[in-house]
């Protein structure tokens, strides 16, 4: 019998030695508000053409009307990379 109750005895140390679970704390996610931005065309690095409104270099917002040729144009100056779409914080 002395045997059992050791046999006993041990498995109720065991759980009392076994180290508790460590809680983990509740992770915090950046609260951050979502950037308020803005598409607008310009003209890329490096390049420069004459428009309507002049000679227009790099960071000029241009659009159609800034053309002779329209839409045309300015699909073509966009597609040789003449053009860029850039995103720029809103105002």
């Amino acid at each position: 019998m002395a045997e059992e109750e050791r046999k006993n005895e041990a498995p109720k140390q065991e759980a009392k030695m076994a180290p508790a679970k460590k809680q983990e704390a509740p992770k915090q996610e950046a609260k951050t508000a979502p950037a308020k931005t803005k598409k607008m065309d310009t003209i890329a690095q490096g390049k420069s053409r004459t428009s309507k409104r002049g000679i227009l270099t790099h960071g000029d917002e241009v659009s159609p009307a800034c053309f002779n040729g329209g839409k045309e144009t300015f699909d073509r100056l966009k597609k040789q990379g003449v053009i860029v779409s850039v995103e720029v914080p809103a105002k």
